[in-house]
């Protein structure tokens, strides 16, 4: 009979967190705490589209294909994020694209 699995880390990550992940690679920033001055530069935030009331830890379970699958995560949040990043940038031919502040 088919299952449904969750493949999670079980970790938390915001959108911030995310966007500053991403200018640190791009930057060739160490520590995406670094790159976090840069978000205002780049991200604008329409303050009549932030969610609220909504919960802000979501976390995914994958206790069953850790039990039934033996899976375990390989890949950390940063990696995931760099791997995303190398993805998409090499659909978009290999290059690093020119950023530019907004503004």
């Amino acid at each position: 009979m088919p299952k449904d699995y969750v493949i999670a880390t079980g970790e938390s990550h915001s959108v911030a967190e995310f966007v500053t992940t991403v200018l640190a690679s791009l930057h060739g920033m160490s520590d995406p705490a670094e790159a976090a001055r840069l978000i205002d530069d780049y991200v604008e935030t329409d303050p009549r589209l932030l969610r609220t009331g909504e919960i802000h830890d979501l976390r995914g379970d994958a206790r069953r294909a850790r039990s039934e699958l033996r899976w375990e995560p390989s890949v950390d949040f940063r990696g995931l994020v760099r791997m995303m990043l190398a993805a998409d940038l090499a659909a978009a031919g290999s290059s690093l694209p020119e950023l530019r502040p907004r503004g």
